[in-house]
């Protein structure tokens, strides 16, 4: 198992492979056929995968997934209605000046 040291901190008696610190933010998998990289200054504390070969970055709430059309597929709701989820969805669209504010100064808390 990978984590956070914030993860391990609440997984208390878990056994980890391997834990990212702010002092350790990289890692390479395999024969360097996956990399990792922690960014500790995310508030979520963000890890990301990259697999090389195919150039395919793995992320879990790094980006948000807007709509939600996956987790809504099995009821009768429309995932594209509602005034936050559109809110949401133009706020993280690529290069909207709101997409990068939350970067910035929402989702970032390690600022220097």
């Amino acid at each position: 198992m990978i984590g956070s040291d914030a993860l391990t901190a609440k997984a208390k008696g878990q056994k980890f492979d391997f834990v990212f610190t702010s002092d350790v933010i990289d890692r390479a998998f395999g024969e360097n056929e996956v990399k990792a990289h922690y960014f500790p200054g995310h508030r979520f504390k963000e890890i990301l995968f990259l697999h090389v070969p195919s150039g395919s970055i793995f992320n879990a709430d790094a980006a948000e997934n807007l709509p939600s059309r996956e987790a809504f597929s099995k009821t009768s709701l429309d995932p594209t209605t509602g005034f936050m989820t559109k809110l949401l969805c133009k706020m993280f669209s690529p290069n909207n000046w709101l997409h990068n504010f939350a970067v910035q100064y929402v989702f970032t808390v390690d600022k220097g």
